[in-house]
């Protein structure tokens, strides 16, 4: 739990180069730009803590999953 929001990052729930890296077609900037944007979704963007931002960095859900394991399933599945 994090009760000083300064402690927090907000973070794409996949990581930008994931999304990039496997298209099969490249997006344009545009549509690039409006998912790193859009927070009208909530898959798109989340509040996390600073360290577990930093620890995930551009690693997708194969690599990286969150340290509370009983989140490991909400993750995925997300």
């Amino acid at each position: 739990m994090v009760t000083d929001a300064a402690r927090l990052d907000v973070d794409h729930f996949l990581p930008l180069a994931e999304v990039y890296d496997s298209e099969q077609t490249p997006w344009s900037a545009a549509r690039r730009e409006a998912y790193a944007n859009d927070q009208n979704s909530p898959d798109t963007l989340i509040a996390v803590s600073a360290p577990s931002n930093r620890s995930k960095a551009d690693k997708d859900p194969a690599e990286w999953l969150p340290s509370d394991g009983s989140y490991h399933c909400t993750y995925a599945a997300t």
